[in-house]
């Protein structure tokens, strides 16, 4: 009976995988697009490139991470970095992009909306760089990134043969952007900072892919804006080490969910002092008295 299950498992995932193949291949072939990497992403047709930067959408969730993360990522970070796709290419991508991380994934394997997040941390860049957000866009951002974040259950990073997913990190890069971005307001910054502290230490699941630094990098530009008083990001980082939901930090030796809520916190901690504790920059050299009692917290 159990290899019964095993097979049907097996089945089931192969028939998924070459749906979502399909999916993209029906509109472009894997030669189409290994050619876009051989030609660094360079095509001369504005409306021919702008046309395929939607088209790629459909190749989000690509079972293959070659074509995943070394062609659909690098084609949509080269095209949107070197300011290649017109206005209403990138408000197109902005509103697709936040729909599928506000919808349910129908991607059984969790490949579309992690990579979904990384395009879109692309996208908000260039609002960053070059303005084209509404304020109401803006928060419209702000509000799905970080219901996203805070739902996160997927904590799977890279795997060998099926490359990378990294919910956590992708969302946080969607952070970064925000964070640096002078448009974005103290509200907004508190916002990200709620999502933030909800995927710092969760319970079921110790963070081995570099996910606390990425978690800590938005914070840091958060800090640099001077939005948040020095007094209000000591709160924050009170609430972060917590030893909640146990009575104390001595409590969390006693099961594998305490010591994964020791370990990323600590993680998260140790990395946002690294970051910032050899800073000249005044704004960072403020906040060290509040790092050093968090780090006495957790140690």
């Amino acid at each position: 009976m159990q290899l019964h299950s095993l097979v049907l498992m097996g089945s089931l995932l192969l028939f998924a995988n070459t749906a979502l193949a399909s999916q993209c291949h029906q509109q472009l072939t894997v030669e189409e697009l290994k050619s876009l990497k051989t030609n660094d992403f360079t095509i001369e047709e504005d409306k021919k490139r702008n046309n395929l930067a939607i088209t790629l959408l459909n190749c989000l969730s690509h079972p293959d991470p070659k074509i995943r993360d070394e062609i659909v990522y690098q084609a949509y970070s080269t095209w949107l970095r070197n300011m290649a796709l017109d206005a209403d290419t990138i408000n197109t991508l902005l509103l697709k992009l936040q729909t599928i991380l506000a919808s349910k994934s129908k991607d059984p394997n969790g490949f579309e909306q992690p990579f979904a997040a990384l395009v879109l941390s692309e996208v908000v860049r260039v609002d960053r760089i070059t303005p084209y957000m509404s304020e109401q866009e803006r928060q419209t951002v702000v509000d799905v990134s970080t219901r996203f974040m805070s739902n996160i259950s997927d904590y799977r990073g890279f795997n060998q043969q099926e490359g990378w997913r990294h919910n956590v990190a992708h969302t946080a890069d969607i952070f970064l952007q925000l964070a640096l971005n002078k448009q974005v307001t103290k509200a907004q910054h508190q916002q990200l900072l709620t999502a933030i502290k909800q995927q710092i230490a969760p319970i079921n699941a110790f963070y081995t892919f570099g996910e606390p630094r990425r978690l800590a990098m938005p914070v840091v530009y958060i800090i640099l804006q001077n939005k948040l008083s020095a007094n209000e990001f000591a709160n924050w980082l009170t609430s972060v080490t917590s030893p909640a939901p146990f009575k104390t930090w001595q409590n969390v030796y006693q099961s594998e969910e305490g010591l994964a809520k020791l370990h990323n916190t600590r993680s998260f901690i140790h990395n946002l002092y690294a970051i910032t504790s050899n800073s000249k920059n005044p704004k960072l050299k403020a906040i060290q008295a509040s790092l050093q009692q968090a780090l006495k917290r957790v140690d």
